[in-house]
């Protein structure tokens, strides 16, 4: 009888004590914020996309190097510009800092402020093709008020670049 009351009595104790905890339930806008911190961490901080995207330029290099040329024409390299050229990682930290979902509105002050740096490799790889006799077309969806900005933000993270 004696063990039955004790082990009754830390049966007791065990669940006051877990009705006592306390809740860290968070709301899934607060799990995506968290998320985006690691994220964006991740993205600007490891090693690991830093290799990586040397690892992915220099395939593309001996990709452009081995491709054939036709009769006359320069090879042609087309690029997305946005997180392949140009890292706008400042712009996500700055929604998860703040809480902000992403507008077109806060894209283009972004856009505008011309802050965007190149992604680790891309400099490279795009002055090797211009070097070596090739044509390089960026790809954006943004837009079209925010031209002059993105030519400016690309001179200034010394992307290659021909006037259109």
């Amino acid at each position: 009888m004696k063990t039955s009351a004790k082990l009754a009595a830390s049966g007791l104790v065990a669940l006051l004590l877990t009705g006592c905890a306390s809740s860290t339930h968070q709301t899934a806008q607060q799990q995506l914020g968290q998320q985006s911190v690691l994220a964006v961490n991740w993205f600007q901080q490891s090693g690991e996309y830093q290799a990586l995207t040397w690892q992915a330029f220099n395939t593309a290099r001996m990709a452009f190097d081995q491709a054939p040329s036709l009769t006359g024409k320069p090879k042609a390299v087309i690029v997305d510009l946005d997180e392949t050229m140009l890292d706008n990682s400042a712009y996500s930290a700055w929604q998860a800092k703040n809480g902000q979902p992403f507008s077109s509105k806060t894209w283009s002050a972004w856009t505008q402020a011309r802050q965007a740096k190149a992604v680790p490799g891309a400099i490279e790889f795009a002055r090797h093709v211009t070097q070596n006799g090739g044509t390089l077309f960026y790809v954006s969806n943004r837009d079209q008020k925010d031209y002059a900005a993105t030519v400016a933000n690309m001179q200034a993270a010394r992307l290659p670049q021909r006037q259109r």
